[in-house]
């Protein structure tokens, strides 16, 4: 692998902050403050996007450079990467189809929501490989992710809530 364990955690951690980001923005959504919703979600798809090309692509790239044929963690390691495709997929439609440039017939409801059960689904399978990969390093960083997974999702939760509550509203509506 050409990442070390302590930047595989620091990884999970941030990942585990931008699925609470992905909830605290489906909330928002939910809540039709679309505005804060598309930033919130523009900003995480974006730091995502970063951590992909820094830390996971070149993982991936180097433990497929030492190919030895398929096994259960090869498999799931292919399956964790397509997820991820299939994630960054939906987030390009979905903005373009925001944007006007690809029509569509239905709402993007449907589309938002399948994004997020991908992104848990990868999250979850990302998770388990890291400790299928690294806990063999120590037993305090197998006992330790689920502690700080937690810790960094509350905060991320806290935090996007609180900078969700300063952004501008949009003009010409009543404040509610």
């Amino acid at each position: 692998m050409s990442i070390s364990p302590k930047l595989a955690l620091v990884n999970v951690v941030i990942q585990a902050v931008l699925i609470a980001g992905t909830l605290s923005g489906a909330y928002l959504g939910k809540k039709r403050r679309f505005r804060r919703h598309c930033f919130t979600m523009r900003a995480l798809v974006g730091v995502q996007v970063i951590l992909v090309g820094v830390i996971m692509a070149p993982s991936l790239g180097s433990y497929l450079g030492s190919w030895r044929g398929f096994s259960l963690l090869t498999t799931e390691i292919v399956i964790h990467a397509v997820l991820g495709v299939v994630l960054l997929g939906l987030w390009i439609f979905i903005n373009l189809a925001l944007t006007g440039v690809v029509k569509t017939p239905r709402r993007l409801r449907r589309f938002m929501w399948a994004a997020l059960s991908v992104w848990l689904l990868s999250l979850v399978l990302g998770i388990q490989l890291y400790l299928r990969i690294w806990r063999s390093v120590s037993s305090v960083w197998l006992y330790g992710t689920p502690l700080l997974v937690l810790a960094g999702a509350s905060l991320a939760a806290f935090l996007i809530h609180r900078l969700a509550g300063a952004a501008p509203r949009a003009r010409g509506r009543p404040a509610s």
